[in-house]
């Protein structure tokens, strides 16, 4: 379940549907933190997480994630 709200999450993205995109995508996240939060698929949702929060322009929020994404070794500039 936690693919599907991902995939509609990306969906909404690519429409412009930024809120929609958020609930899903912290939906997501919910499921995925139970299940395993070590795994690539966790990390994968909170870097669309954060674009999400770059689109919306709260980018103290999506840096939180970046610092996040660092500890799966994805170091980046989540707003480059």
């Amino acid at each position: 379940m936690a693919y599907v709200y991902n995939l509609m999450g990306l969906l909404y993205r690519k429409i412009g549907n930024y809120s929609q995109a958020e609930t899903l995508l912290n939906n997501a996240l919910k499921i995925r933190r139970k299940i395993d939060s070590n795994d690539s698929d966790y990390a994968d949702t909170l870097a669309n997480l954060a674009g999400i929060y770059c689109l919306k322009g709260e980018l103290d929020r999506a840096e939180s994630l970046g610092l996040l994404l660092e500890l799966y070794g994805l170091p980046m500039s989540v707003c480059a």
